[in-house]
């Protein structure tokens, strides 16, 4: 997979994640300013209550959710080639954390040999 990779254009970004997390507007203008490689972007939901039975939904449960925005790093497709397989496989995937009250896109845990 890495070889078919390396064999894409120069142009472009990977849109890696980060464990860079904010709580506030203010935290992510002041990550953005100090990391200019990173961008905002919706990494997924945060439940503003709990699920309950609603007349009308598709699911048994339902509950209202807002979107939560957070921090990725855009690294080019130079530096990806670079790295080398190893890096990209431990640090470019991500994966879906569902928790009680969110589903959040991470970094994906697993190491690549």
């Amino acid at each position: 997979m890495f070889e078919r990779i390396r064999s894409l254009p120069k142009g472009g970004s990977w849109l890696y994640p980060t464990l860079v997390e904010v709580s506030s507007f203010e935290e992510l203008a002041e990550q953005l300013a100090l990391r200019p490689t990173m961008r905002p972007a919706a990494l997924g939901y945060l439940a503003l209550e709990e699920p309950q039975s609603r007349q009308g939904s598709i699911t048994k449960l339902h509950c209202y959710a807002e979107p939560v925005i957070g921090l990725l790093e855009c690294v080019d497709a130079v530096t990806v080639r670079l790295s080398g397989a190893r890096h990209f496989f431990n640090h470019g995937f991500w994966a879906m954390h569902c928790k009680k009250a969110s589903m959040l896109m991470k970094k994906a845990k697993f190491e690549y040999d």
